[in-house]
């Protein structure tokens, strides 16, 4: 399993025979489009077959920090969806207190403009 958005897979094979497979995705939490997914297969392995695969690929530095941008980008979403909907009046009744303070301070800009 390589990083989300690595590509331009180059692999080292050891000296005996390995089959590659077709590679595939696998999402995990945060991940947008997958991490891709590099499978191999051989027969008759024994103890001395023990050796290194090597897996060179490309990767875009810039994708780093897209899971904490993801992140804050979604808590940022949450807190403005809080505070206006904290800030709607869904109340039916009419307040009469407000509904005062509206007339007189409507009021006092008319005798202020005179």
């Amino acid at each position: 399993i390589l990083p989300e958005g690595a590509s331009g897979f180059e692999v080292v094979y050891p000296s005996f025979e390995i089959k590659r497979q077709a590679d595939q995705k696998m999402k995990t939490y945060l991940d947008t489009f997958g991490r891709p997914v590099l499978i191999f297969t051989a027969s008759n392995l024994e103890e001395n077959h023990i050796q290194n695969v090597e897996i060179y690929y490309t990767f875009n530095s810039i994708m780093l920090l897209q899971e904490p941008m993801l992140v804050t980008i979604a808590f940022m979403l949450i807190f403005i969806t809080v505070i206006i909907f904290v800030r709607l009046d869904f109340s039916i009744s009419v307040d009469e207190n407000h509904e005062a303070r509206q007339r007189v301070s409507y009021l006092g800009e008319e005798l202020y403009t005179l």
